[in-house]
């Protein structure tokens, strides 16, 4: 039935997904030719970036305005470089030196500043972000340089942003992390460790449990190299044991032993969503709609899990969503994971995967749960074309891209339903108060269309090359 889906294929990896069949066209379909689109982000396609360069093509005027743009926004880029640079002489040493940085708009540098330190400037050069793009968007420009070399900038979201979800929140008050984080060696209680996977923070291994032999488990194992990334795995911890939601990977129980950290969770056998994202690609294909509505159906149903508990995820991709071999798709991951609290909901860190982030979140701009929505638009259009847009350019490139174009599209619109389409036109939209919300999208008419739960098992398990008739413990 599906031999032709099973033979192998000497064709590139990376062709374009539009000449690729759907999983529904291998059930004897004829293959069909597909014009090849140009992509919303390729040079072909529109642009917003000026073709003008030059000091002698830009007026006095207009010149002035860019250098009182750039010295207000590198003021805190000078200030937070002034201190990285501030050099402790020895004791005896009368004085401290300290270098300051002061950047300036120059048309004629090579990348548009002029004063930026060597590091900052290789940074753009590097990344292909020129002249005249600098000169059309100097603001977003310094946006993206700031997020990438100090990603930690405080947003500060209102409490306006989280009325809509106040009546599903709960505030319950758990129990400090430390005393749950167990003081043992996890030798003792686990057996048959083998590596899986890497996570955002540390290895992944599949175990036995010795009590219980039928019971197998994921252990994610973390250097604690630092107090910052004790607390880190702490957060983790407190996202993920305070979650329990059917389509969130559940929490066990935590090891702190030999200077590493343990974290015991639930084992979804098959992997991740892009294992079976990369398979249907090398096999010249990609998802149906209808199994595209399922994985969003499951991510949205784990997100609204998330997000009732005050918590925003931030790194939503098909890395993070784990399956098995009985359909179950489950959000993975919470190293990214942030917590509002009840008072001015700040978030100390600001990270998460380039492609997939929203555009408020790169720019340092308050942010809501609303960047989840946009991260699963992307995913939505990963499962569709196999890759999240711009994920051939450089992270700095595809960063100032998502802040400086419009949202991206399907390649090829017309192969697609015009539910599918509307649903990804209410994830993505640039100003996050005109996206959808996840209720919104849990009631949107794309996720009628959902396969069941034993028709996903069925690709999943062939794409794992597991027999439908095994049964998978």
């Amino acid at each position: 039935m599906f031999s032709r889906f099973l033979k192998d294929s000497n064709q590139e990896h990376k062709q374009a997904i539009v000449e690729k069949p759907t999983v529904g066209e291998l059930h004897g379909a004829t293959d069909k030719e597909n014009d090849s689109h140009t992509s919303p982000f390729s040079e072909s396609g529109s642009s917003k970036i000026s073709q003008g360069s030059g000091d002698e093509n830009v007026p006095k005027r207009k010149i002035d305005l860019y250098r009182a743009i750039v010295r207000k926004i590198f003021t805190p880029l000078e200030n937070q470089e002034e201190s990285r640079l501030a050099i402790s002489a020895p004791i005896s040493s009368p004085s401290q030196v300290s270098h300051k940085v002061h950047v300036e708009y120059d048309p004629n540098s090579s990348t548009g500043f002029v004063g930026l330190p060597p590091h900052w400037e290789q940074l753009l050069l590097n990344a292909g972000i020129g002249t005249q793009e600098v000169e059309q968007y100097p603001q977003e420009a310094a946006d993206v340089l700031r997020f990438h070399t100090k990603p930690n900038l405080p947003p500060i979201a209102t409490d306006d942003m989280l009325s809509a979800y106040d009546d599903d929140c709960t505030n319950e008050e758990l129990s400090p992390v430390c005393s749950i984080i167990l003081q043992q060696d996890p030798y003792t209680f686990y057996k048959d460790l083998k590596k899986i996977g890497e996570g955002a923070s540390g290895s992944v291994y599949k175990a036995t449990s010795i009590d219980c032999p039928q019971h197998r488990v994921a252990m994610k194992k973390v250097k604690l190299t630092s107090q910052t990334v004790h607390e880190a795995m702490e957060t983790e911890i407190n996202m993920m044991r305070s979650i329990q939601n059917d389509n969130v990977v559940r929490f066990y129980e935590a090891y702190e032993w030999d200077e590493h950290l343990w974290l015991v969770m639930e084992l979804l056998e098959a992997g991740s969503l892009t294992d079976i994202i990369y398979f249907l690609m090398e096999h010249k294909c990609y998802l149906d709609e209808k199994h595209i509505a399922f994985v969003c159906q499951e991510v949205l149903k784990g997100l609204e899990g998330i997000h009732a508990l005050r918590r925003i995820h931030r790194d939503v991709k098909s890395d993070n969503v784990l399956t098995d071999f009985d359909g179950h798709m489950k959000l993975a991951d919470f190293g990214y994971c942030a917590q509002i609290s009840n008072e001015k909901l700040k978030r100390t860190t600001v990270v998460g995967t380039p492609y997939w982030m929203a555009p408020e979140l790169i720019r340092g701009k308050p942010y809501d749960y609303k960047v989840d929505v946009w991260s699963l638009g992307i995913l939505a259009l990963e499962c569709a074309e196999g890759e999240p847009p711009l994920l051939h350019e450089t992270p700095l490139r595809a960063m100032f891209l998502i802040t400086t174009r419009g949202p991206p599209g399907l390649k090829s619109p017309d192969r697609w339903s015009a539910l599918f389409r509307d649903f990804l036109q209410k994830c993505l939209q640039i100003e996050p108060s005109k996206r959808a919300s996840i209720k919104e999208l849990l009631l949107h008419p794309f996720l009628k269309s959902a396969s069941s739960r034993k028709e996903m098992a069925k690709l999943i398990r062939l794409c794992r090359k597991v027999p439908e008739h095994v049964p998978f413990m």
